[in-house]
């Protein structure tokens, strides 16, 4: 999607959030997360927050303290809305050194068991909370190398491992929720472009690849544009399930 489109998108949401009853909410709404969470924290206005949102750079679906923060958060709560929004830096590893970042062993099998103990782990505090595993947005492992200076460093093969497991991840994830799934987040970042089925100037097919470069501050987090968006669609999916 153009930066453009973007932004006739978060346009149209505005008005609809804006024309939403938001009082006197039925329960809790609360998102588990890495640093995507910081983005959205940052573009959230105090009379729109409506989402408690928990967020630790870095965390891996298996982060403990994260963990324990979303257990306390939940804990005596009425059927509260739990969002688990990892994923980002399971498949990767990161250097704090340098701020490399280079694709791991780790299977989607793995993230999977994970998510499944978090989802265990937060039933047993509060067994009438409902936890909802949202997509995975994708991101580039090579445009964040060039940014921090290592343009030798991961290259687009990294980026199409990486691709696949997001898309193996998010496809399980829809078996793991019980119902609704969320936004799917990296269509907002799909961009397509018409090129030439082969020496036939006539024929044209649609060629489809993220927009990483505009929308992403770095190839991972994204600019205040996206993260808007992206804070509108969990703010609609909690009008929904909790108002």
């Amino acid at each position: 999607m153009s930066y453009s489109n973007l932004r006739k998108q978060l346009d149209r949401f505005e008005t609809e959030f804006n024309l939403a009853n938001r009082n006197n909410p039925r329960r809790k709404a609360i998102l588990m997360t890495d640093s995507k969470g910081k983005y959205l924290q940052d573009v959230v206005s105090r009379d729109e927050d409506i989402i408690e949102i928990l967020f630790k750079k870095g965390a891996k679906s298996s982060n403990k303290s994260l963990l324990r923060r979303a257990k306390d958060s939940v804990r005596g709560c009425d059927s509260p809305l739990l969002m688990v929004w990892t994923g980002t830096c399971d498949f990767t590893n990161f250097s704090p050194g340098d701020r490399n970042i280079s694709i791991n062993e780790i299977s989607v099998a793995n993230v999977l068991a994970d998510l499944i103990d978090v989802k265990k782990e937060v039933l047993e505090v509060n067994p009438t909370t409902e936890i909802i595993f949202l997509h995975c947005p994708h991101f580039s492992i090579k445009l964040w190398n060039d940014k921090q200076g290592h343009a030798e460093s991961g290259s687009n093969g990294d980026d199409n491992v990486l691709a696949e497991k997001i898309d193996q991840l998010n496809e399980e994830l829809i078996s793991l929720n019980a119902a609704d799934t969320g936004p799917k987040f990296s269509l907002d970042i799909l961009k397509s472009s018409k090129v030439r089925r082969g020496r036939d100037r006539s024929s044209m097919r649609s060629k489809y690849s993220y927009n990483f470069k505009d929308l992403y501050k770095d190839g991972i987090h994204p600019i205040n544009l996206l993260a808007e968006v992206w804070l509108r669609k969990l703010q609609q999916l909690v009008l929904k399930k909790c108002y």
